[in-house]
């Protein structure tokens, strides 16, 4: 679980967050829309513990990050950032840096963290890639390569930065998968988006963040019946049903 309080974060003199509070419940996908510049990524990144300067208050299952060491909050949240790196090195390595977290003073590796590295690998379907260069796998290989790290770290909280930004519709679809049954397993996932459609689809609860605020905060049904995204991208949003009797919509 993920909560905060009174959440500020200011860049100088340059306010990017001004007083959020939100909770990010276990087994629950939550969302986070805006427009470009609305603070999704600055708060991913402070949740994360990544942006260390910060106002209010940030808790982790329950435990306020500003009294966590690193490698104790390594362990509670991980986060994919927006934008990866590429090194020269395996798949299997790359994705192997999860367990660094658990691992002694020398980084060496347990029976343990090769298991979990191997499952991870297996969990998101890349077997095919693990001995691969990272450096020579095609954007949505290394986005999939990224995500079996964060889960190879075993955290009970889940944060990515744009997650599908680069995935074409095939990996867009077995990221959603992937992300589904991290959720079954009863992990609390916070991720930003710029699609409405695959958020609507996706997620339990949507935040969305406006002028440095969140303006709305709830569940989809209720996203939809505000008309939250007609009052602030200016566009209409129309229901259509098919001859299943499923609701699904399109946005002018």
């Amino acid at each position: 679980m993920i909560s905060c309080n009174n959440l500020t974060v200011k860049y100088g003199k340059h306010m990017v967050l001004d007083k959020i509070s939100l909770n990010a419940e276990n087994g629950e996908i939550t969302v986070l829309l805006g427009k470009n510049g609305s603070g999704k990524t600055t708060l991913i990144r402070t949740l994360a513990g990544v942006q260390s300067k910060f106002d209010g208050e940030i808790f982790i299952d329950g435990k306020n990050i500003k009294q966590t060491d690193r490698k104790r909050l390594s362990r509670a949240v991980g986060i994919l950032p927006q934008n990866l790196q590429k090194p020269a090195i395996t798949v299997t390595d790359l994705v192997s840096m999860g367990r660094y977290p658990y691992t002694d003073a020398f980084s060496k590796l347990s029976a343990e963290d090769i298991s979990a590295v191997e499952r991870s690998i297996k969990t998101t379907g890349i077997e095919h890639l693990q001995d691969k260069l990272v450096c020579h796998l095609s954007g949505g290989e290394r986005q999939l390569a990224y995500i079996s790290t964060v889960i190879a770290q075993n955290t009970n909280n889940i944060l990515l930065d744009e997650p599908t930004a680069s995935l074409d519709i095939s990996y867009r679809k077995q990221f959603f998968e992937i992300l589904d049954r991290q959720k079954k397993e009863n992990k609390c996932i916070v991720l930003s988006m710029h699609s409405l459609e695959e958020a609507i689809k996706t997620a339990d609860k949507i935040v969305f963040l406006d002028n440095k605020k969140i303006v709305f905060c709830g569940n989809t049904k209720q996203f939809i019946s505000q008309r939250i995204r007609d009052k602030y991208f200016n566009v209409k949003t129309v229901e259509l049903i098919n001859s299943d009797g499923i609701s699904y919509y399109i946005f002018e």
